[in-house]
């Protein structure tokens, strides 16, 4: 009479065989996972090590020293006209100029200045438009003209031009205009910034995508501020790529 198999034998004989057809695999999800945590170690050193890129303040430069307007700036129209203090730009030398013939309002204005006078000044449509109207031997009197009741000027402090990147809205980036007349307020604060999507140019004044809503938060970079597009009555935050002063 044989003796029967020994079971331990029968199991030492199967773990062989199991570990020679599994161990790749093993050996390959090991490997995968040690990629895996190299990786969320080197992107959370990358997310840490890189500061967000702060918002770019710039001053729009128009003329040379010669009085030539620089590029990509170019005159389109010009004409006379009287000029005052700016209400949308915080620069002291910006002005508010009024054309004569239309009565239309361009601000702000920035004058060339040659031995101490103002032979003309250059009216942007706006910071992204080469556009100019120019004011030749503009009439200042840095203060509100007639047609205007004195107020405090609401600009104070603030750009008057801003570029946002809206994630809420695509990724779009919005070019803003500050608004001088009168505007709206949505809870309490006043929708400042007029603003269009950078590849569309406004058709008038009033054409806007959206609003800046309120003043910036300078407490981060880049700065942010709250944003409303047209199509929705969802408020949210936008980030200030850029302003102008």
């Amino acid at each position: 009479m044989q003796d029967e198999p020994d079971a331990q034998d029968n199991s030492t004989s199967v773990q062989p065989f199991l570990s020679r057809r599994w161990r790749p695999w093993l050996e390959i999800g090991a490997a995968l996972a040690t990629i895996a945590g190299l990786a969320l170690a080197v992107t959370e050193w990358t997310s840490q090590d890189q500061a967000p890129t702060p918002t770019a303040l710039n001053v729009l430069q128009l003329f040379d020293e010669r009085g030539a307007l620089l590029a990509p700036f170019r005159e389109t129209s010009h004409g006379q006209g009287q000029c005052a203090d700016s209400r949308a730009s915080t620069d002291p030398d910006a002005l508010r100029c009024f054309d004569d013939k239309s009565s239309a309002v361009h601000d702000p204005c920035w004058p060339y200045l040659h031995a101490g006078h103002v032979g003309r000044a250059a009216c942007p449509t706006s910071p992204w438009d080469e556009a100019v109207w120019i004011v030749d031997d503009p009439r200042i009197s840095r203060q509100s003209p007639p047609s205007e009741a004195p107020s405090v000027f609401p600009s104070a402090g603030l750009p008057w031009a801003i570029a946002l990147d809206y994630p809420s809205d695509g990724g779009d980036r919005f070019h803003c205009l500050y608004v001088t007349g009168g505007s709206d307020s949505i809870g309490g604060e006043r929708k400042n910034w007029g603003c269009t999507r950078r590849d569309r140019r406004p058709e008038d004044s009033d054409d806007f995508d959206g609003y800046a809503i309120g003043v910036p938060n300078a407490m981060t970079q880049p700065w942010t501020i709250l944003f409303r597009t047209h199509h929705t009555s969802k408020i949210g935050q936008a980030a200030i790529i850029e302003a102008w002063r």
